[in-house]
């Protein structure tokens, strides 16, 4: 965040609403919604953290830039977060597996993906035919059923 704050420090702020503004950066116009979480930029609602944008508003007006951070990036949640101990899997042969997991035979998957990228199918127009089949002609003679290597 500290990196943000250093981006943000030349941009020019112009407020519209109370929670609406317009942030100048340099030859782009970003508006941020600080009620909604929303900046033009689309970081400040994918991260869920404030973006740059947000940064120079919070900077000019001299707001906690944490108030506008998700609760997932809390110190408190974070640290919630590895209170359940998380247990170590035992060896192998003292694994409890029931019967019924036991006995079920799992099959690989039937036929192999071709090499390369899949074809895809075109569908056809109500006036086109389901099959076209053209008839090759020959280059010598100019009858059709054969070619010229078989003429």
């Amino acid at each position: 965040m500290r990196e943000k704050m250093k981006e943000s420090q030349g941009m020019m702020v112009v407020p519209s609403i109370v929670y609406l503004y317009t942030v100048y950066d340099g030859g782009k116009r970003h508006v941020v919604n600080m009620r909604e979480r929303i900046c033009t930029c689309r970081q400040f609602q994918m991260d869920v953290m404030p973006c740059k944008h947000t940064l120079a508003i919070v900077r000019k007006y001299y707001m906690s830039e944490y108030k506008y951070c998700s609760v997932y990036y809390k110190k408190d949640n974070l640290l919630n977060t590895y209170e359940v101990p998380v247990y170590p899997i035992p060896d192998e042969s003292i694994w409890k597996i029931p019967p019924d997991v036991a006995t079920n035979i799992v099959l690989p998957p039937k036929g192999k993906m071709k090499p390369g990228k899949p074809q895809k199918i075109r569908y056809k127009n109500g006036g086109e035919s389901k099959t076209k089949k053209s008839r090759i002609t020959c280059g010598v003679c100019g009858q059709q059923g054969h070619n010229r290597q078989t003429c």
